[in-house]
């Protein structure tokens, strides 16, 4: 499929997706949450695909949404001189893609500005490694607005909700050390590194068994939701249905022979 604002490169069983907007600092607009959807059910559903990246072409992650697209209606009647405004705002939250669904793990790599929805959108993936020039911002009460992208339930989680009110409430800048010293980012690289540290990294989970990477995802976040019990179970389940797979019977074959296993996703 072919995306205006989205590219997507596959290659040794990693996707790229990259936000391609660089004029707009890849702030997101309708057409882009509609292709970002789009582009990551593509890679979730592609079984060649065992691990996937999400980045920013430029200088930014991205700047968050598309503040004077989201708000036009309200921007045209102002300069109509209307002065009762109910517009009704697009149902923006509820139609943003959770990342969380795509079935291969995902890495974030943070270019630049991260802001608003684009940083939200980073906590919907696995794991997140930050260039050194990373600047985050969460800014959604200095607009008068509350968080959003499901970042009310992620944020606390990662990082305590206590340092999560304290970012919503001041909508101060967090530099990429201090996102690292939190637990906001897994860790830190520099700039011309960023992009190679995540295949590197994304390489190394693609050398493990498709299917018990994609269990691994999937019991990681049933965990968030559920008690112990709920937890075991779920996680017998999982375990019984990969003792079926070719896949660990292949590595039992290759332990025992010595030799790194051949995973075929089956």
């Amino acid at each position: 499929m072919d995306y205006e604002y989205i590219l997507l490169e596959k290659k040794d069983g990693i996707a790229t997706i990259t936000l391609n907007r660089p004029e707009k600092l890849n702030s997101f607009d309708p057409q882009m949450y509609e292709e970002l959807r789009l582009a990551a059910t593509e890679v979730s559903n592609d079984d060649d695909i065992r691990v996937a990246i999400l980045t920013g072409n430029g200088r930014a992650f991205s700047a968050g949404a598309d503040f004077k697209r989201r708000f036009q209606a309200e921007i045209d009647q102002k300069q109509a001189g209307r002065s009762n405004i109910t517009h009704k705002l697009p149902n923006y939250p509820m139609g943003l893609t959770d990342l969380t669904a795509v079935r291969q793990p995902l890495i974030a790599a943070i270019n630049g500005f991260a802001i608003g929805v684009g940083f939200n959108y980073t906590l919907q993936c696995d794991i997140r490694i930050a260039s050194e020039k990373a600047r985050i911002r969460l800014p959604f009460t200095q607009l008068g607005q509350t968080p959003e992208a499901f970042s009310t339930y992620y944020l606390p989680r990662l990082i305590g909700l206590g340092k999560a009110f304290e970012l919503w409430f001041t909508s101060r800048w967090i530099e990429a050390e201090e996102a690292l010293s939190i637990g906001l980012v897994n860790k830190v690289v520099p700039a011309d590194q960023l992009m190679d540290s995540a295949y590197e990294m994304a390489a190394a989970i693609a050398q493990n068994a498709p299917t018990a990477l994609k269990l691994t995802k999937r019991l990681g976040y049933l965990g968030l939701g559920t008690d112990i019990n709920a937890a075991r179970h779920f996680e017998n389940f999982a375990q019984d249905y990969a003792y079926g797979r070719d896949d660990f019977k292949e590595a039992v074959a290759a332990f025992a022979e010595k030799r790194d296993p051949v995973f075929t996703g089956q």
